[in-house]
């Protein structure tokens, strides 16, 4: 997920591609989500049973601010799932097609969760822009607030995709990883550290690249 001008989250790593261009006038809601269901039937199905999901996700594409908008195009970063928030008037969500049903709709609502933290993101990147945060600073504060949203997802996850299909169970890889991660940040970084992944350096790449770019302009 980006925030405004390029944020980057573990699940989304921009540095280029251009956004898709809105359309004139905004789109209903309802229409997005049917856009969103057309291009991933996998999540259309995950979302049969789940009536109350399905109205969770249009309350955020009602609610969210900048107005999210599904993108059929696979994610620009190389990742499952992104949203790019780089067009200051819209964010753009796409769930790469080749995951399974229920781990697109598992990476959908994660990147929701992340999109509610807009503001956040967007204070940090700002703040950074104007020299009030270092680098180290910037990449640690933006990872602790994609791990925010990655709890507020997780409970989410226990509340809503507890009770799985057969089929589900079978086709699960995101789900159980994400359902049964730590709830410290510290041990997070470490977790990932230790498979020998550092989630800080997406966002230090971002500082040297986009942040230090539009300070100077």
């Amino acid at each position: 997920m980006t925030g405004r001008r390029s944020t980057v989250l573990t699940l989304l790593f921009l540095l280029s591609c251009a956004s898709p261009v809105p359309a004139d006038g905004a789109t209903p809601p309802e229409a997005e989500i049917e856009r969103l269901l057309g291009d991933r039937p996998g999540i259309a199905v995950s979302l049969e049973s789940r009536p109350e999901v399905r109205a969770w996700i249009l309350e955020r594409f009602r609610l969210q601010r900048p107005p999210l908008r599904w993108d059929d195009a696979p994610p620009v970063s190389g990742r499952l799932a992104e949203w790019d928030g780089r067009d200051l008037e819209v964010i753009w969500l796409r769930v790469d097609a080749r995951s399974s049903g229920i781990d697109q709709l598992v990476f959908l609502l994660f990147e929701l969760h992340n999109a509610q933290r807009y503001d956040a993101f967007d204070e940090i990147h700002e703040g950074a822009i104007r020299g009030e945060v270092s680098r180290e600073d910037y990449a640690t504060r933006m990872l602790k607030e994609e791990f925010e949203a990655l709890r507020a997802a997780r409970a989410f996850y226990r509340e809503h995709l507890s009770e799985l299909s057969p089929r589900e169970e079978r086709e699960a890889r995101v789900l159980y990883r994400l359902v049964h991660g730590t709830d410290s940040f510290d041990r997070h970084l470490a977790e990932n550290l230790e498979r020998g992944g550092d989630l800080k350096e997406h966002f230090r790449v971002l500082y040297d690249t986009e942040v230090l770019r539009e300070r100077r302009q």
